[in-house]
């Protein structure tokens, strides 16, 4: 029997996601359908370059399997949110936890994802909504070891 659970494991959600979306892409391409431009976020980025010919899929493979082994040994402790403010006005609110809350992405304008310890990042969320900011806790698998 095989044990789906691995696949929330990021040492191999990150090359399964990269896989899917190079075979995507490629069966887009067989049908006609080839981009002028590609771009991408996160594992994405890999993907995009990827398909533009920067590497090939087995280095594509190699770099995003590593990249899910580095992700999965960090501590499991964390937490992450997005905030629908602009940088300034995250980094003000960010900047009273002692480094324990940091910029994770910049999506937009005014789509800014934090990450840092569980217990700062909720006080964040309580800072942000009190300034009526609209904040959303994102998914973050903690798996035990």
């Amino acid at each position: 029997e095989v044990d789906s659970s691995v696949i929330h494991e990021t040492e191999f959600t990150q090359p399964a996601l990269f896989t899917i979306e190079y075979a995507l892409a490629k069966l887009w391409i067989s049908f006609g359908i080839k981009p002028d431009f590609l771009v991408g976020h996160s594992i994405g980025e890999f993907t995009a370059a990827c398909i533009s010919g920067v590497f090939d899929f087995e280095t594509g493979i190699r770099l995003t399997t590593m990249r899910g082994r580095l992700m999965q040994n960090q501590p499991k402790v964390g937490s992450m949110a997005v905030v629908f403010a602009d940088l300034e006005s995250v980094e003000k609110v960010i900047k009273n936890y002692d480094n324990k809350i940091s910029i994770a992405g910049i999506n937009g304008p005014k789509n800014i994802v934090i990450s840092g310890e569980e217990d700062s990042i909720e006080r964040a969320i309580s800072s942000f909504e009190e300034e009526k900011y609209i904040v959303k806790k994102l998914l973050v698998l903690k798996l035990i070891q």
